[in-house]
């Protein structure tokens, strides 16, 4: 190259020069990133494939399965009855006060571990 295209071009534009110890350097350090990120996807995929199939199994032990329709057609079926009476179900008032300890934040915290 001639001086005038030197001084044309910012340096760093003509002068690449990558030596075989910094391109060893730059393609392990990519496959040590992407190769983990690879398998964490993978694990990911199959993971979720697992969880959302149902295996025949359990499918021929399980109870029906509820349809959108069904659902519809109970909601409907529920909104058409006549309320529940409370009185004939629930047990008649004591008189006594309960302080409730604990609750469902104590079964959720246990669920986020396991």
């Amino acid at each position: 190259m001639s001086n005038q295209t030197r001084q044309a071009f910012p340096t760093f534009l003509v002068t690449t020069n990558i030596g075989a110890m910094d391109l060893w350097h730059l393609t392990t350090t990519v496959g040590s990133i992407s190769v983990p990120l690879l398998l964490l996807g993978l694990y990911v995929y199959w993971n979720d494939r697992r969880w959302n199939t149902i295996p025949p199994s359990a499918l021929y032990f399980g109870p029906k399965r509820f349809t959108p329709d069904d659902v519809r057609a109970m909601a409907e079926r529920v909104a058409n009855s006549p309320p529940i009476a409370t009185k004939e179900v629930l047990p008649s008032r004591t008189g006594r006060r309960y302080i409730v300890v604990g609750g469902v934040s104590v079964a959720l915290r246990y669920q986020k571990l396991g």
